[in-house]
């Protein structure tokens, strides 16, 4: 039901009013249900800000990540614009990894939107670590058992589905990665099947 007001319904009229003699008034907007519900919403509770140490971490670790991954394709080889090597890409990447990581390092104390770790990190941290879990396993027992092993973790814990979910998609998720690197692409992962 919308209730006007004397004053909206004046703006309805013609220009020059009832009697000609005076403009009439603009419309009066009307509140929006959702311009209402966001005015009730408080606002969420945000994490303390991260200071100049937490900043520095979090520089350092990637930087010494892309110095070596850089490092590691280097002695791959770099090859040529028309001809180019294996570690040609990873190269770049990894440039770029070093160039945010320096400018993080350096511009660290004037960041300051930056949230401090807390334990909604942990999450992050164990997906983190599956990955690297993941690819310390892979050249031993092929990617196949690693990847349902990370899918499921990422499901079940991280994710918080249920047991028959989490279970099926990740063996349907490996299942289709194997068809398309190993099958598809011809990709030289190490694999069981």
């Amino acid at each position: 039901m919308v209730i006007r007001s004397r004053r909206a319904s004046r703006a309805v009229q013609p220009a020059g009013g009832p009697g000609g003699d005076r403009p009439a008034d603009p419309p009066v907007p009307e509140p929006t249900a959702v311009a209402a519900a966001a005015e009730e919403v408080p606002d969420e509770p945000s994490a303390p800000p991260a200071g100049y140490l937490a900043n520095a971490l979090a520089a350092v670790v990637p930087l010494v990540i892309g110095a070596g991954g850089l490092a590691l394709s280097l002695a791959m080889g770099l090859g040529s614009v028309t001809a180019p090597g294996p570690g040609l890409w990873p190269a770049i990447v990894c440039a770029g990894l070093v160039a945010m990581s320096v400018v993080l390092l350096v511009g660290g104390r004037r960041f300051h939107d930056a949230e401090a770790l807390t334990s909604g990190t942990l999450p992050v941290l164990l997906a983190v670590a599956t990955l690297l879990a993941l690819v310390l396993a892979m050249p031993y027992v092929g990617f196949e058992l690693p990847t349902v092993l990370v899918a499921f973790v990422w499901l079940k814990v991280l994710g918080r589905e249920g047991w028959l979910l989490s279970t099926v998609v990740a063996v349907v998720l490996t299942a289709v990665l194997w068809l398309l690197f190993v099958q598809l692409f011809d990709v030289p992962l190490p694999h069981l099947i």
